[in-house]
């Protein structure tokens, strides 16, 4: 398994195959209706067609790669009509005129309950260590009247987070900060399907990198060693290492920093030595809010001084006297910065 599991490297992006997947019985009685997908990336070339990433990079964990998608239609009562394989991004089938909800469903692999619209949303989605692509999730009600096309967008199950570290020490005698590695604790491994379109969710039943037990292998952990001197940064965005890390959100509403480990709040950490002479290993740790799905947000952290022992500590040096500080926009994406 590749070290860089959930990091995404460019969105520059090649088509996948086009064929047509047909479900289509020709009568008097039925219409032909072509269901395009898409994502949010190839939308605004107009194109409806899925793609992936370049022959020359493979990451374990792609944001716009389709490995499977379902596509389910319901008529107006919430009752199944048809379900088939969607997973070339287009297809054609038959359907008696009037009003359908399309829900396609991808990179999510068998859910348990399509009995109607609203079990098929109450579903989840799961990531595991080997997972090779984002879950993604689309709908769209259409009334069906002589042939008609269809488009679905999949949105993203997950928040993709960029990373950029700078060194502006607060005392002289430190000179340089190496960082070791950086990376998430506490990261939720399963999502509500219908938290991508209402925003609210359930507290996960299944983690990565509970509390201070990281695991350096972990998908959401990036070995970085390298020095950065007082006065500059680093993007880590170069070569074959990238920040940009692929999240579900976490809907924990309460916190804890408790040794015994209890669903909690997403951590960014930072690990590494501060100055030269110094052997100490110390942390960098940063709660993160509950981000939205789909979003990207860049995050942007000045190390000015000594951490602490632990990546699950509660630590906020940048909250002044009045409980206030750091930067709050995490909503809707965007640039997020803060000093450490």
């Amino acid at each position: 398994m590749k070290k860089y599991l959930f990091l995404s490297l460019s969105f520059y992006l090649c088509l996948v195959g086009c064929r047509k997947e047909h479900s289509v019985i020709e009568n008097d009685s039925t219409v032909n209706v072509e269901v395009n997908l898409f994502t949010e990336a190839t939308k605004a070339g107009m194109e409806y067609d899925l793609y992936t990433f370049p022959l020359n990079y493979t990451p374990a964990l792609s944001p716009d790669l389709l490995e499977s998608c379902r596509l389910y239609v319901f008529d107006l009562a919430g009752k199944p009509v048809i379900s088939l394989d969607a997973t070339s991004g287009r297809c054609v089938l038959s359907l008696e005129k009037g009003e359908y909800e399309f829900i396609a469903v991808a990179n999510a692999g068998e859910l348990q309950d399509v009995s109607s619209p609203e079990a098929l949303l109450s579903g989840k989605f799961r990531i595991s260590e080997d997972s090779g692509s984002v879950p993604m999730v689309g709908r769209q009600s259409q009334a069906v009247d002589d042939f008609t096309k269809v488009n679905i967008e999949l949105k993203r199950s997950v928040a993709s987070i960029s990373v950029s570290v700078a060194f502006s020490p607060k005392k002289t005698e430190y000179t340089s900060f190496r960082i070791e590695s950086l990376g998430f604790i506490n990261v939720p491994a399963e999502l509500d399907i219908d938290a991508v379109f209402n925003g609210n969710g359930s507290v996960a039943g299944e983690w990565f990198n509970k509390g201070s037990d990281v695991n350096p292998t972990s998908p959401y952990v990036l070995s970085v060693n390298q020095e950065i001197p007082a006065g500059s940064s680093l993007m880590l965005t170069s070569g074959k290492v990238s920040s940009s890390f692929l999240l579900f959100p976490n809907y924990c509403t309460e916190d804890s920093y408790d040794e015994a480990w209890t669903p909690r709040k997403t951590r960014f950490f930072i690990k590494g030595v501060i100055s030269s002479d110094d052997t100490e290993h110390i942390y960098y740790p940063l709660d993160i809010p509950v981000l939205k799905p789909g979003s990207q947000y860049n995050l942007s952290v000045t190390v000015t001084g000594k951490g602490v022992s632990d990546p699950d500590a509660e630590w906020k040096p940048w909250v002044d006297e009045n409980g206030e500080g750091g930067d709050s926009n995490w909503g809707e994406g965007g640039d997020v910065d803060f000093e450490l």
